[in-house]
């Protein structure tokens, strides 16, 4: 779960010469909590492309520089949609050292609840990156970005498994203008579940 864009200024896609393609959530550990609810653990990636010009191993180094420029001057952001009477207790990334919270934030939640629409039955949650947190980056296959995250929410549905759509955006622009869509599927009955989705607006 989260995605960081590029640029300090910019206001349209990934950094120049890329476009993200897929987001994958491969998670291996689901623990039962205390609140009945479901903690995971496990990977968040990122696919990329070139646009355009060479693919090879010079190309591939330079895209992920780009990225790597990209996330250390912009902002990003992530909404999760849940249940009416859930919370979600933990939203967290690896960092080099230990792990950091994302901080959920009013702004973000409101912006997400006035775009998109809603049912009396669930509800929007936003949550932006402490001051100074970076999460800690591997690379996968040329331009895949994997991070490792932490999800916990509760109560979880009486019925698992419970998808729960996710959307990522640029700091600096709405999710009506552009956003990447990830699904994570929330079941303590599987050991293992990877989930992958190609919805990316515009």
């Amino acid at each position: 779960m989260g995605m960081e864009f590029g640029g300090t200024t910019s206001t349209g896609p990934p950094p120049t010469g890329l476009e993200f393609v897929e987001a994958i959530s491969d998670v291996k550990q689901a623990t039962v909590t205390a609140t009945n609810g479901l903690a995971i653990e496990g990977s968040w990636c990122f696919t990329l492309k070139l646009r355009r010009g060479p693919r090879g191993a010079v190309a591939i180094k330079k895209g992920r520089k780009a990225y790597v420029e990209s996330v250390e001057t912009r902002r990003y952001k992530i909404g999760f949609k849940i249940n009416q009477g859930q919370t979600i207790d933990d939203f967290s990334f690896r960092q080099s050292s230990g792990w950091f919270s994302m901080v959920e934030d009013v702004p973000t939640t409101n912006e997400l609840t006035n775009t998109f629409a809603t049912t009396p039955n669930d509800k929007w949650v936003g949550f932006i990156p402490p001051s100074g947190a970076r999460r800690r980056l591997t690379w996968h296959e040329g331009l895949t970005a994997c991070y490792r995250y932490r999800f916990s929410l509760s109560p979880l549905a009486a019925t698992p498994p419970q998808a729960v759509v996710c959307l990522v955006t640029y700091g600096d622009l709405t999710f009506d203008a552009h956003h990447l869509k990830s699904v994570l599927l929330l079941s303590d009955r599987e050991k293992s579940v990877r989930t992958s989705t190609r919805a990316l607006v515009p």
